[in-house]
């Protein structure tokens, strides 16, 4: 018997269905997008186990890539046209819109399938057992890896909200002892079921531990834009107003330069929570001097 795994996989625009004839039709072509979106993925996930070429596994995924982007957009428009999100850059949020995004997914989704059946059968009992295994093990040596990289972010950036990162391990782990189960009991269709929740589990960490890695240097750059243009205008801006005005700043705008350059060396060192403090200070402090040079609060 198949040991399935009940989580909350569903997306909710599928998983309440909508009363309107109109929502309905695209209900249903979101539903069966989703149904051929987990067929690609058991059958990548049999393919990988299977040892089929690196061409055709490239093809595989490519093409369920873009049925991925495809549905998501789909997906976004569903809820735009029912009011509960915004409108997906550069749709329109029609029923017809959505039935096109979805049958434009369900098409790239059999267009991976197509890459593979020419190397492998479906996921069926003739299947290899080991092959199966050995694609358990190997999302489990990787998964260990994500782990440790996790665990060396969250001691590294205590600042970090990792909680979504953590449920999606705690789900591929759930995932990785239900395609065990299955191949222990036999149940060769529910184990590529199985990968293949594992396999959509693992790009989804991979992708938000990418983001969490490029975060900090994009944190970096617009920090070190604010203190090379908007901060340094900002001071020759309040430095003439002093001038005109007749009156001595000089001590005060020191400050605010001394602020600005350990700003730049915390964002050197990556202390970017020093210095992202340090740069709204030394920002403050030259908007009061900005505001009480213009009421005249600065005359002698």
């Amino acid at each position: 018997m198949a040991i399935v795994a009940v989580l909350a996989a569903i997306p909710p625009a599928i998983a309440t269905q909508p009363w309107s004839l109109a929502e309905e039709k695209a209900w249903r072509m979101l539903q069966l997008a989703y149904q051929a979106r987990e067929k690609a993925n058991q059958t990548i996930a049999i393919a990988e186990a299977s040892g089929v070429s690196a061409q055709a596994l490239e093809e595989a995924e490519a093409a369920y890539a873009r049925g991925e982007a495809s549905l998501a957009s789909a997906n976004e428009t569903f809820y735009a046209l029912r009011g509960q999100a915004p409108v997906p850059p550069g749709e329109t949020p029609k029923d017809e819109r959505v039935q096109a995004l979805a049958l434009q997914a369900m098409h790239e989704f059999k267009a991976a399938i197509a890459a593979l059946t020419a190397e492998i059968e479906g996921p069926d009992e003739s299947t290899s057992p080991r092959g199966l295994g050995e694609a358990i093990a190997r999302a489990e040596v990787y998964l260990e890896k994500a782990t440790a990289s996790v665990e060396a972010l969250r001691a590294a950036r205590a600042e970090l909200d990792l909680t979504q990162i953590d449920e999606e391990i705690a789900e591929a782990r759930l995932h990785i002892g239900y395609a065990r189960a299955n191949l222990t009991a036999g149940d060769i269709n529910g184990t590529a079921h199985e990968l293949g929740e594992i396999r959509r589990t693992l790009s989804e960490l991979s992708g938000e531990l990418n983001r969490l890695a490029h975060a900090p240097r994009l944190e970096q750059g617009r920090i070190r834009a604010f203190l090379d243009r908007q901060l340094p205008r900002k001071l020759d801006e309040v430095r003439q107003l002093a001038e005109l005005a007749g009156v001595d700043r000089t001590a005060e705008l020191a400050e605010v330069n001394g602020k600005i350059e350990a700003a730049r060396q915390a964002a050197e060192s990556g202390n970017l929570k020093e210095s992202l403090d340090l740069t709204r200070e030394a920002h403050r402090l030259l908007m009061d001097l900005f505001n009480e040079l213009h009421r005249g609060g600065g005359r002698p």
